[in-house]
């Protein structure tokens, strides 16, 4: 019997990698590790050097030119034309396309990530050009693509409900968090990263791209409020600048708080796992998730958290965080005083989060895709 030939796109994920792009990074390095009968053909931009240490024999790199495929604007091009033209070249028997748009003309049997529907359900916190683009995308996959797979249960029953599809054809495959990290780093370390950032006291922490989904704005604000009474603590909100970022920087620069609120830009996994392990509290207050990696990487990391009520996190959670309406600033702030003053509540949400973490894992992400692999071969 024949090995099936995959290929797997990722030139959609950008170099700086947040969301998406840990997801694919992480499910190529869990395939990679694992021993099955597929050859693999990943293509990725060549600004890339993620997947230099590939050695098998049944992994193989296809670059293409980032100058060119790295604009929006050429995507089409590139998924229409020359991923087919791949296809065809190396006899794919299927494609899996990690976010949202996929070939349209080709005979191989098509399978697409769906991450959330916010271009649906929150079209105002998108660009004009990607919510028209990823909206026509996914209503095609909802029609043409073999297989489609979510990222939580919520973005599953998200879909069925504003598609009539069947059932059996999407799949909530849960992502999953680095468990081995080391939560001692050296002193030396995390002096330096605090004094990189400004960080001089204990701090609530945020960490997501700056975009209006992510509702900074709120937490800002809940914070302004907390100050009044605990002003011991700094807010830093650590994440590259999105689309509609320059609201939340009018925001601060109109409170009396703003010495107290910390930019850290784009950080490094390795600062990410840092500044993750001093947090005193972390809040993550999105109005909409398909899944929300910072949160489950907060709680691996044993640090109380505080997320909203709404889409995929109350699923994500349980009872390891506490839930509040993202919409309410009051609520907000009421709970941050609350993990800050109640000791018992916080020692219990240390304990709480690390046991629900471990119900994720990289590993187990990677073994429920290949079964989806292996079921269209």
């Amino acid at each position: 019997m024949s090995k099936m030939n995959l290929l797997i796109d990722l030139t959609q994920i950008p170099v700086q990698k947040t969301g998406a792009g840990v997801y694919a990074l992480n499910l190529i390095k869990k395939i990679y590790e694992r021993k099955d009968q597929i050859n693999y053909y990943i293509v990725i931009q060549d600004d890339e050097d993620v997947f230099d240490y590939f050695n098998k024999k049944n992994f193989h790199l296809i670059r293409v030119k980032a100058n060119f495929f790295r604009r929006f604007i050429c995507r089409v091009p590139l998924e229409q034309l020359y991923l087919p033209y791949l296809a065809w070249k190396y006899k794919i028997d299927a494609v899996h396309s990690l976010h949202y748009s996929f070939p349209l003309f080709t005979t191989a049997k098509r399978i697409v990530n769906i991450y959330d529907l916010s271009f649906f359900k929150f079209p105002h916190c998108h660009t004009a050009i990607k919510r028209i683009y990823f909206r026509i995308f996914t209503r095609l996959a909802s029609r043409f693509a073999h297989k489609l797979i979510t990222i939580s249960e919520s973005s599953r029953n998200d879909f069925l409900q504003e598609f009539r599809i069947d059932p059996q054809r999407i799949a909530a495959i849960y992502l999953g968090c680095n468990h081995e990290a080391d939560k001692r780093f050296d002193q030396t370390k995390i002096t330096t990263t605090k004094q990189k950032f400004g960080i001089t006291r204990d701090y609530i922490l945020f960490i997501g791209t700056i975009e209006p989904r992510k509702n900074i704005k709120h937490l800002i604000l809940a914070y302004d409020r907390l100050c009044k009474e605990h002003h011991h603590c700094q807010l830093v909100i650590a994440g590259k600048k999105g689309w509609g970022f320059h609201d939340t920087f009018k925001l601060i620069d109109s409170l009396p708080t703003k010495r107290d609120i910390t930019f850290t830009g784009y950080i490094t996994e390795k600062e990410k796992e840092i500044l993750l392990s001093q947090a005193k509290i972390f809040v993550y207050p999105s109005l909409y998730e398909g899944f929300g990696i910072p949160v489950l990487e907060s709680l691996a990391k044993g640090i109380p958290t505080i997320t909203s009520n709404i889409s995929s996190l109350p699923e994500i959670v349980e009872d390891a965080a506490l839930l509040v309406n993202p919409n309410d600033v009051d609520e907000l702030y009421l709970q941050m005083r609350k993990l800050l003053t109640e000791n018992s509540l916080y020692s219990q949400l240390q304990k709480k989060s690390i046991v629900q973490a471990k119900k994720f894992s990289w590993d187990k992400m990677a073994a429920e895709t290949i079964h989806i692999y292996n079921s269209l071969g």
